[in-house]
């Protein structure tokens, strides 16, 4: 299979949980083949299930972690003549090896072919069923004691310790009925036969609670019956620990003080942001010692007239932001205007919040992190200063400069506007250029105070009166920059990328000793 249709083989990556991820993905595939048999292949112990499109000509791959009756749904709806191929791999397990490449995964397959039969949705239903009941079974040697599980009971609070889930144990959502609805499973296996089994070890750690992890059903399922390649003992033991740290940080946030959440999410081009989940809230606030008060708060939420007609925003951008700034301000006021802020849009934009923000107030942005496609902020504690700044160099002679800051990357793009507009420049570039150049809150606020000193140097020093801000950097970073311009500063012309160069997009000034922004006028 060659490396332009990699995107078909869905098996190497985390397994679905939804059936509008299932369809996504199948309707993106689509348009590339037409599969005419629905292949489903499992291991010894049906501990990987693994569902294989297959053409004469090209083949994709895909892990269903769906409860059984949605598995069964999604199998009605996308077998081919009525008919699953059902293949299993005797006295092996599926591998990572095996799942590295469509073509690893299908050797596989072939390798099965004289442990195959055809099966109809009764009898697919049936097989599952049967898998998922023998998931059920304990199959234990020695069971924990009562003290053990008790143990891992309160280490879990009763909510699920898989990354990212937290789903409470005591609860059933479907039925609504009150219980104990979680799963025991042992990182280090209880038998050495079973899954992560390893000789002597298991029965050592079968009643140690730290090699216990509580699951709800769907996970317990995962890392046994669907995806065991995935999970081996070692992975499982970072997650449990993760867990309890993370739990403890949250716990430790009772003592913190609360300050108001607020959530501005403005389409980049057409496409949307997503807003910062209660976890995501509590695990960035905990950086500046702070915690959520009466919820998130959401003053704009991608909205879907801007990402169809993005030329909109561009041409209202003073009003959009003004509008979003004023809110914040005066939701803001009864706390002394100290407030958290998940802000993430068009960098401008993000400059200009900040700016009519203002530094006087401890409104602080938090990180939308792009490595870890959440939002949270990658250092415990600020770093040395992340970035080199050349402000003390004597400035030519110039009513105008030019401000490059350069953190998530430095484009060509933004080199070639600085040589054309020719004025003396002023460079700001991160030690490690990426998203998280400015790693914490409080390497965010010296960056805040860096340029204000800079600023007022140029002002007071040099008498420049206009400078022209061409920026790459987070959203955190360009909101802490535009909270550093001062209402005694030079004006400010703030550039953005469009079509492969830089245009001015927005202007800082003051009117009546107060922030402005509106749109630049011709430059």
């Amino acid at each position: 299979m060659n490396d332009g249709a990699s995107f078909l083989h869905q098996a190497c990556f985390y397994p679905i949980e939804s059936l509008e991820k299932l369809n996504e993905f199948l309707e993106q595939i689509k348009p590339h083949f037409v599969w005419n048999q629905l292949g489903f292949l499992t291991d010894e112990g049906y501990k990987n299930q693994v569902f294989l499109l297959m053409s004469n000509d090209s083949n994709a791959s895909l892990r269903l972690n769906l409860p059984e009756i949605e598995c069964q749904q999604a199998v009605e709806q996308y077998m081919i003549n009525e008919k699953v191929i059902h293949r299993h791999l005797q006295g092996e397990n599926i591998t990572q090896e095996n799942l590295a490449t469509i073509d690893t995964l299908i050797s596989v397959w072939k390798k099965c072919n004289g442990q195959s039969c055809e099966l109809n949705l009764t009898e697919f239903n049936d097989l599952l069923s049967k898998i998922n009941e023998n998931h059920l079974e304990k199959g234990r040697n020695q069971p924990p004691s009562a003290k053990t599980l008790n143990q891992v009971m309160q280490d879990s609070h009763g909510h699920c310790m898989f990354e990212g889930c937290g789903e409470r144990l005591n609860h059933d959502w479907l039925t609504g009925r009150s219980g104990n609805f979680g799963y025991n499973a042992h990182n280090v296996g209880s038998s050495q036969n079973g899954p992560r089994g390893i000789l002597f070890i298991s029965e050592l750690l079968s009643d140690v609670s730290s090699n216990i992890l509580l699951l709800c059903d769907k996970h317990h399922r995962l890392i046994d019956k669907v995806a065991l390649a995935d999970y081996n003992a070692s992975k499982l033991s970072r997650m449990r620990d993760e867990f309890i740290d993370n739990v403890q940080k949250l716990l430790e946030g009772l003592s913190y003080e609360p300050v108001p959440v607020f959530s501005v999410l403005w389409p980049v081009g057409s496409y949307p942001s997503s807003p910062p989940a209660l976890r995501e809230i509590a695990e960035s606030l905990s950086r500046i010692r702070a915690r959520s008060k009466n919820g998130r708060m959401d003053i704009v939420q991608n909205d879907h007239s801007l990402m169809k007609r993005p030329e909109r925003f561009v041409r209202d951008i003073d009003v959009f932001v003004k509008d979003a700034a004023d809110e914040i301000l005066s939701l803001s006021r009864q706390n002394n205007y100290k407030a958290a802020l998940f802000a993430f849009g068009p960098m401008p934009a993000l400059i200009g919040l900040g700016a009519l923000l203002g530094n006087k107030n401890e409104i602080t942005p938090m990180l939308r992190y792009r490595d870890g496609n959440c939002w949270m902020w990658p250092q415990d504690n600020p770093v040395e200063t992340p970035y080199n700044m050349d402000y003390d160099v004597e400035m030519p002679a110039s009513t105008e400069v030019i401000l490059s800051i350069a953190l998530t990357a430095y484009p060509q793009s933004m080199k070639q506007k600085a040589e054309e507009l020719g004025f003396p420049q002023i460079k700001i570039v991160a030690t490690e250029m990426g998203n998280a150049a400015i790693p914490h809150p409080e390497n965010g606020n010296r960056l805040k105070a860096d340029i204000q000193r800079l600023l007022q140097r140029l002002k007071d020093k040099y008498s420049v009166k206009r400078l022209h801000l061409l920026i790459c950097a987070s959203n955190a970073a360009c909101v802490f920059v535009g909270q550093s311009f001062d209402s005694h500063q030079p004006e400010i012309i703030v550039y953005d990328f469009v079509d492969g160069e830089m245009q001015p997009r927005l202007e800082i000034s003051t009117k009546d000793e107060r922030i402005t922004i509106s749109k630049p006028q011709s430059i």
